[in-house]
């Protein structure tokens, strides 16, 4: 299982900074919170454009 994914399994079945720190064998709490806060972000922006697209497909428009 690809870090991404494990982190999106850990986080998502909400399991605490320190159960994802030990699921992605990381050895400093801090740097697993950036990594969480960082992929979190990543899946905002990326469910924002799905989204986005959805719309317009559904008023008509393109889909870029």
């Amino acid at each position: 299982m690809r870090r991404h994914d494990e982190l999106s399994f850990s986080s998502g079945a909400n399991g605490s900074f320190n159960e994802t720190q030990e699921a992605l064998d990381l050895e400093n709490l801090a740097t697993t919170r950036v990594y969480v806060q960082r992929i979190a972000v990543k899946v905002d922006k990326h469910s924002r454009k799905i989204a986005e697209r959805l719309k317009r497909k559904k008023e008509g428009g393109t889909q870029n």
